[in-house]
């Protein structure tokens, strides 16, 4: 059991009081360790621990049917839970995967109101899935929300038996601003290319600290990947179910497209970060076809796979649809409107981010270099060698590489693909910069490399084999 910075959180919001006005409502990402943390945390400042996974038994879900009368729900669980013990002023109740149930939120107003239980709620998926129900209210002023993340570097080394005093040793250099003694520095920089490499999901962590195999880590880490792209399909199933609630014909389609009839209408997106993920797409409502072709360039393989010979023939847009149905969902602010109600619970908000004077200067920095004439007549940098093809189930590969005197000195990767996290380009240029120019020695060089971490439904065999196509 890895010691985790939310059980200091979760300390203050008890020993300031905040517990008796609010419930702590802990949101993440799967598997990050929520569950461990807070069950760690209640069993260590609570007499009495009411533990309720509405993910597991199911039947605990009934209690919280009806009235939402404290003395009932609490009699209900204990008929569910024979063990539970409900001790006024001395009892939490952990109400684990809340967004399996809608009312065990709804709730939990009543429990605060009441004063007699503190409360704790974890979810994972909450304001996407399990609130699109007549009874998705949640209680407004009455959570406390603690957003939790992976293992970050010092929960890492903590994992890993680094002790206090070296890392108070490192904080106190940095605050200083002066050198780390060698020894340490060059351990604590082995432990940073470990966490790298290891990430900071702890069933990854843990299989790092018990076996020390690498193998194992990514067998681990692959497994936690699928995990996430089953969620995210989640997350399309919901997109799609609310568009057909509409009544167009929508439905998903392969890892991240949402058609209607036939004709893509959404393309979607999953990326994994260190410590988050980001899910991003897009909605074809009223878009310029012609600008669209002329904005994207897909490659003659791609567009044969999808049975079309131009990508007019393959998308398709939401307002002539609504149009016909005399929806006023034609309208685009109402549609907005819709999808918002969808996807958000009653009373819930939407976090907007404004950008600072600053922030705005640095995307147009950005912007000008793709607005560079260079750039849009195709005069950007231009590798010497190109390998490009499709793979089934993965999508459309393309390898360029840099080569002078017969010698790869940089290499470039893109596509279509479903790309998981960051890294592949760095783990190939350290394999390939500096080798001889020859497919047979590149694949050898390559032949270790394991790409699907890194792309989904990649393979070692499939990714070798874009070398051998011109």
């Amino acid at each position: 059991m890895f010691r985790r910075k939310i059980t200091d959180t979760l300390l203050t919001w008890k020993e300031s009081g905040l517990c008796r006005k609010k419930a702590a409502v802990v949101k993440g990402l799967r598997q990050i360790g929520k569950t461990v943390a807070v069950r760690q945390f209640a069993s260590e400042n609570y007499e009495n621990v009411v533990y309720v996974d509405f993910k597991k038994t199911i039947s605990a879900r009934s209690a919280f049917e009806g009235d939402i009368d404290i003395d009932a729900i609490t009699l209900r669980l204990t008929a569910v839970l024979p063990d539970a013990k409900f001790v006024p002023g001395r009892t939490v109740i952990i109400l684990d995967e809340i967004q399996e149930c809608a009312r065990a939120r709804f709730s939990i107003k009543s429990f605060i109101e009441d004063g007699r239980y503190d409360v704790i709620a974890t979810g994972s998926l909450l304001g996407i899935r399990g609130y699109n129900r007549k009874d998705r209210d949640i209680p407004v002023g009455f959570e406390h929300t603690i957003h939790m993340y992976p293992m970050d570097f010092e929960e890492f080394l903590w994992a890993n038996g680094v002790g206090s005093q070296i890392l108070n040793h490192v904080r106190e250099c940095y605050l200083e601003r002066k050198p780390v003694d060698e020894p340490i520095h060059s351990i604590m920089m082995s432990r940073f290319r470990e966490y790298v490499c290891v990430g900071g999901m702890p069933s990854v962590v843990d299989a790092f600290v018990e076996k020390n195999d690498i193998n194992i880590v990514r067998m681990e880490q692959r497994d936690l990947v699928e995990q996430y792209r089953d969620d995210f399909g989640k997350y399309l199933d919901e997109l799609s179910g609310y568009l057909s609630a509409t009544g167009v014909n929508a439905y998903k389609s392969g890892r991240n497209d949402v058609m209607i009839d036939g004709k893509k209408v959404s393309g979607n997106a999953f990326f994994l970060k260190p410590r988050s993920s980001i899910v991003h797409g897009t909605m074809l409502f009223d878009t310029d076809f012609d600008a669209l072709e002329r904005a994207i360039t897909p490659s003659g393989a791609k567009i044969q796979s999808k049975g079309v010979s131009s990508v007019r023939q393959h998308v398709t847009n939401l307002k002539p649809l609504y149009e016909k149905l005399d929806s006023p969902l034609r309208n685009i602010d109402l549609f907005k409107l819709y999808l918002k109600k969808c996807f958000c619970s009653e009373g819930e908000t939407i976090d907007e981010i404004v950008l600072s004077d600053a922030q705005i200067a640095d995307i147009e920095e950005i912007e000008a270099g793709y607005l560079n004439p260079d750039f849009l007549m195709g005069r950007n940098h231009r590798y010497s060698v190109r390998h490009s093809g499709r793979i089934s189930g993965v999508g459309e590969i393309c390898l360029e590489l840099d080569v002078e005197a017969e010698t790869a000195t940089g290499w470039h990767l893109s596509g279509d693909f479903f790309l998981i996290k960051d890294g592949l380009e760095e783990l190939v240029s350290e394999k390939l910069n500096g080798k001889e120019y020859d497919i047979a020695k590149i694949m050898e060089a390559l032949g270790n490399i394991d790409p699907s971490p890194y792309v989904a439904g990649l393979g070692t065999e499939a990714f070798l084999s874009i070398l051998k196509q011109q």
